[in-house]
């Protein structure tokens, strides 16, 4: 049986802090190793990404700061990161994440998922706008 994005969320919740970060970093890595072999500036698609999931509910809560600067090595202040979230939160912006995402390799699709339901879930909640944007992604 496939999974859903509340199967998903639930063990993601379920998981210590430690376990998400380490979650978090296994899906980013595939995610940024497909991004980097297709892509000649992959940091900037992969900024981008981040912030359309941090800011897919129009909010923006300190727990993803504090999550996404542990698990990505961010060093920017929270003003700078609101400001990279609103940039990335554009309809081209999410437009285009979404033609990225299902272009992808069903495997590496899996992991833009699940890195996206580490981001939403760090604050043991995800809500429904969060919920829509990542069920999209899933085959």
């Amino acid at each position: 049986m496939k999974k859903t994005i509340k199967d998903i969320y639930q063990e993601v919740v379920n998981m210590t802090p430690e376990e998400k970060i380490k979650y978090a970093r296994q899906a980013s890595s595939e995610v940024i190793g497909y991004l980097s072999s297709s892509f000649n500036n992959p940091g900037g698609i992969y900024l981008m990404l981040i912030g359309t999931y941090v800011g897919s509910d129009g909010y923006i809560d300190q727990a993803e700061f504090s999550f996404c600067r542990s698990v990505f090595g961010f060093e920017s202040s929270y003003e700078e990161f609101v400001k990279i979230v609103r940039l990335a939160c554009k309809p081209s912006s999410i437009e285009s994440i979404d033609k990225l995402i299902d272009r992808a390799p069903k495997e590496v699709k899996a992991a833009f998922v699940l890195l996206g339901v580490a981001i939403c879930a760090c604050n043991d909640a995800i809500t429904v706008d969060e919920q829509q944007l990542l069920a999209k992604y899933i085959d």
